[in-house]
This record gives structure tokens, sequence and C-alpha cells, in this order.
């Protein structure tokens, strides 16, 4: 309502008022306003980010369809690192939030019931598995095959 109230203001103010014309200023900042908001708006929706790698889509899939667990912590590097190597297909890991309350902050119950002490660890097969894994090592542990040609 205020910024409505604002425009309508600043269109129907007299070029003689102190200060000069405002419609000059109020076309150029809402046209940079309305770019600079599409242009969020693309980078949020992923639009810039590159297509997703059907291995390492089929394999986050694989491991989240198999009951496979990824616990980290956002604070942590290499938990950071263990997400890059998904690349876009991140977002499909089965991956569990240890440290919502940040770094001092009491760790999640599932990790405590876990018996997660270290980031990033992945439980496979009931099998815990700690540090930092590589994408053929985490196929190669839960039983993944790879099926489509590698990328070049």
């Amino acid at each position: 309502t205020i910024c409505a109230i604002f425009i309508r203001l600043a269109i129907v103010r007299p070029d003689s008022a102190p200060g000069g014309p405002w419609r000059g200023w109020l076309i150029n900042t809402g046209l940079a306003a309305v770019v600079l908001v599409g242009l969020l708006h693309a980078y949020y929706s992923g639009l810039f980010q590159p297509p997703e790698n059907p291995r390492l889509s089929a394999l986050a899939t694989h491991l989240t369809d198999t009951g496979a667990k990824y616990y980290g912590a956002f604070w942590c590097p290499n938990c950071q690192e263990q997400k890059r190597l998904f690349g876009s297909s991140a977002d499909r890991l089965p991956y569990v939030e240890c440290s919502p309350g940040g770094r001092g902050g009491a760790a999640a119950f599932d990790c405590v019931a876990a018996e997660v002490t270290s980031y990033p660890t992945w439980i496979i097969r009931g099998r815990k598995i700690e540090g930092l894994k590589q994408p053929d090592e985490l196929a190669r542990l839960s039983g993944f095959r790879w099926t489509a040609p590698e990328p070049e």
C-alpha cells in the first residue's frame, strides 16, 4: 500500500515542486528493479545451473531408494565437498542435517540415534562409513551398477 501511494504521488507530483521531476528517476529505478527481480528469480529457479549428470542423478536416487543415509552439517567443509561431487543431483541425496542449531548447537535426534560422531557419515546397507566418498565408491558400497556411459 505504501509503495502504491509513493508511486501515485511521484506520478502526479508537479515538476515545479522542490527537487524537480521524479518521473525519470522512478521509471529508471523501476526498470532496474524489474530486471533485478527477474534475474534473481531465474537464478533461484535453477535456470543458470548446469544440467544434471544422469549417472549421478541415478546414483543419488538409488541411494535414497535403498535406504542409505548421508549425515552431515551445513558448516562442514567435507560435507559441502560431498554435495559438490554430486553437482545438480545433490538435492536428491538422502541427506540428514545433524546440526540444525549451528556449530555449537545440539545434534539432531536422528544423528544421535545413528551414533554419528563425524561428518560426513554414510550409512549404507547397515554399515557406517565415515568421511568424504567419491561417487564411484558410494556406487560400489551400495551395489549400484552404472548403466549410462560416463560423460566426456
